[in-house]
Formats: C-alpha cells, sequence, structure tokens
C-alpha cells in the first residue's frame, strides 16, 4: 500500500461541499461527529479509517522527505500490504466516505464501525 496512500492523494474527486453533508449530521449548534471503521478480509484487519479529511497512512516507510498524503474525505491506516492495491482501487473509484464503504463491503470485505 505504499501506493494506496501516495496514488490517492492526487487523483481522488473532492470532498463533497458543506451542502452536501445531510443536515442531520452538521448543525450550526454542534460539530459533526466523526466517524471510525475497521475493514477486516475475514478476521484480518486491514485498514482503519475514520470520515474526517486527513492523511492516508501506508504499511510502508515514505520515502525521505516525503510529505504526508491527504485525502479529501476520510483518513485511514492501512494495517496489511498485501491489500493496499485492491484498497488503492475502490477508494480511487469512490467519491464519497459512503460510496467507499459499499465498495469494501461489494469486494467481500467486511466493515466494523467503532
Amino acid at each position: 500500500m505504499v501506493l494506496l496512500l501516495a496514488a490517492c492523494g492526487g487523483h481522488s474527486k473532492p470532498a463533497p461541499a458543506a451542502a452536501d453533508v445531510p443536515s442531520s449530521r452538521v448543525t450550526a449548534d454542534a460539530p459533526r461527529t466523526v466517524r471510525h471503521w475497521r475493514v477486516y478480509d475475514g478476521e484480518l484487519a486491514i485498514l482503519e479509517m475514520s470520515d474526517e479529511p486527513g492523511v492516508l497512512m501506508s504499511t510502508a516507510m515514505p520515502p525521505p522527505g516525503a510529505k504526508p498524503v491527504t485525502h479529501p474525505f476520510l483518513s485511514a491506516t492501512a494495517l496489511d500490504a498485501m491489500h493496499e492495491n485492491k484498497l488503492r482501487e475502490l477508494l480511487m473509484a469512490s467519491s464519497s466516505v459512503d460510496e467507499f464503504l459499499r465498495a469494501l463491503e461489494a469486494a467481500g470485505f467486511r466493515v466494523v464501525a467503532e
């Protein structure tokens, strides 16, 4: 997944505008609650993620001097190098966290809310 994170940083679709976020999640009085998930292939945990824009962490060390790879609609940490290419593929084809979650489940992964 060295490239899950590196490749997703510049090729992901932009995050939805605040107007696109369901009003039940954002109000003037209360901040949005950040959702968290762990993704499994069988019993093996392969990804931890949240719906907060942020850094994508690979299982591989970044090259010296490399800047962190960020993503517009999620933060994630890969937990298994063997799954990183598939995770990257699914993420790059998704335009929202919810679409990515559906793609993970359609690919046979188990997604558990934390």
